[in-house]
């Protein structure tokens, strides 16, 4: 793939999807992109990047190369058959794993779509996540899903995504705000959440940092948590750090809260997006247990010691 056509001839034209463009056409091909949208509007550009990937001539898809000409019957373009009710169950996948432990048959790319991943159950989940553990560098995972929070977060943390929504709609990813409680009378909701946003930032500035250890950041959330509590605040964590890779992406549209912009470019500058990735299903992770009743201190510790290891290696 030399060169690629166009971002107007492409079939869905998003802002959110242009970095996608330009990583593609500058060679940056990602090893997994999560497409988030409607089951039809996914469907058709995951099946238009798949040609995209696998086109022979300059233009890609250029429509007339054999690659090109070949469309659904590509033998290098897999695709997981969803069944009745459009789930893919756990024989489709390991039947394209299957097909993936084998070479292509034109000596370039292998091109895997798996549709609808916020439906998998846990086992066929977790048959996927080892695949995306184990990337091959001319294996490309093509995934989709309508609702991308209810995709198991380990999957999340291995993906790219980008959303298929048309401008103006509400981002099938994003989350309502949480709501923050008062606890006085005279305190305005937005007062309220002013100051839980700002104790967050704060907090994640000092995480990002990568200067203090994980039983201090343990004890300082569990302070600045003290008002909104800490479900509250690891949910507005888990959204400014997906804030400051949309912005390190150069996506600003589907930023949560507009007084975090400035945070947000200067936090964008501390580490690497495929990090950021991964620390947030950490952050998911430890919000389900402490609704397990998992002691909140030993939970924000262990989750304190993780987010170092995945952000800063230590």
């Amino acid at each position: 793939m030399s060169t690629i056509a166009p971002f107007s001839t492409w079939p869905i034209q998003t802002e959110t999807l242009r970095p996608l463009y330009a990583a593609l056409a500058e060679g940056r091909v990602p090893h997994a992109v999560l497409l988030a949208g409607s089951s039809e509007d996914t469907a058709e550009l995951a099946a238009f990047i798949t040609r995209l990937l696998l086109c022979t001539a300059p233009g890609a898809p250029c429509g007339r190369c054999w690659a090109c000409l070949q469309g659904d019957r590509h033998p290098d373009a897999i695709r997981a058959v969803p069944d009745e009710h459009g789930v893919v169950k756990t024989a489709a996948i390991e039947q394209v794993q299957q097909r993936l432990s084998r070479t292509s048959h034109t000596g370039g790319r292998l091109v895997y779509t798996i549709p609808g991943v916020d439906l998998l159950n846990a086992v066929a989940a977790n048959r996927l996540l080892k695949t995306l553990e184990e990337p091959n560098p001319s294996v490309v995972a093509l995934l989709t899903a309508t609702q991308p929070q209810n995709v198991l977060p380990t999957i999340l943390s291995r993906c790219f995504i980008y959303s298929v929504q048309p401008r103006g709609t509400h981002a099938v990813w994003d989350d309502l705000l949480p709501e923050i409680p008062a606890k006085e009378e005279t305190l305005s909701a937005e007062e309220s959440f002013a100051a839980a946003s700002k104790a967050v930032v704060q907090w994640a500035q000092t995480l990002l940092q990568g200067r203090e250890g994980p039983v201090l950041l343990a004890d300082s959330l569990l302070e600045a948590a003290a008002e909104m509590g800490v479900d509250v605040f690891l949910r507005l964590l888990a959204m400014y750090l997906r804030d400051v890779a949309h912005v390190q992406a150069g996506d600003r549209e589907h930023v949560a809260v507009s007084d975090w912009q400035a945070d947000l470019t200067r936090h964008a500058r501390t580490v690497p997006m495929d990090r950021l990735y991964r620390a947030i299903p950490i952050v998911l992770e430890a919000r389900v247990r402490l609704r397990s009743h998992v002691a909140p201190a030993l939970n924000l510790e262990r989750m304190c010691i993780r987010l170092r290891e995945v952000l800063h290696g230590v």
